[in-house]
């Protein structure tokens, strides 16, 4: 009647899941801390939204394409072509993963080139790129991946890192649960 006082066991993978997601976070959030002062912060597409759309003042419409191009577009995007193509194209399945060093450093120089442009960001982006191409690689799931890209960008956007790096790899654990219930 009443499951939750059943007994059930730990599920050691959860929680060391866990534990390893905080410990990546601490790492990348302890990286940003120390060299953000070096990355340029301005990225191109803000300027246009608010120079070509609106005369140099932020309107309705250049708040939504402001949030809309980086949060549901460009992830869409970005994984479609770094994880469905590349990593499928070029050393699918790899043992050495050259698939995901490949996908994760294509995903580093897209940034660098349109976005930010100097090393620190390199390095930043192509860790995230390899996060991305790890869970695609684990799941084979791309829609997974665009979800997860969208809520890191989402979070970055509203200074809210921690919390949904958290909630991103909740949803990838219990994802691959399921996949491997079904398989």
């Amino acid at each position: 009647m009443l499951f939750i006082f059943e007994k059930k066991s730990w599920n050691w993978s959860f929680v060391f899941y866990l534990f390893a997601t905080y410990v990546v976070y601490q790492i990348l959030g302890n990286f940003w801390a120390r060299y953000a002062h070096l990355i340029n912060h301005r990225n191109i597409h803000d300027e246009y939204f608010t120079v070509v759309l609106s005369n140099g003042q932020p309107t309705f419409l250049s708040t939504i394409l402001s949030f809309v191009l980086p949060v549901i577009i460009d992830p869409v995007f970005e994984e479609t072509l770094d994880r469905g193509y590349f990593m499928n194209t070029f050393f699918p399945k790899s043992k050495y993963y050259l698939d995901v060093i490949l996908s994760g450093l294509i995903f580093g120089l897209s940034h660098l080139i349109l976005f930010h442009r100097d090393p620190i960001s390199l390095l930043y982006y192509s860790l995230i790129g390899f996060f991305f191409a790890l869970v695609y690689r684990s799941t084979d799931n791309l829609r997974l991946t665009i979800l997860c890209h969208s809520f890191l960008t989402f979070s970055i956007m509203q200074n809210l890192s921690g919390f949904l790096f958290t909630i991103i790899s909740i949803i990838i654990f219990l994802d691959s649960g399921r996949q491997r219930k079904s398989v």
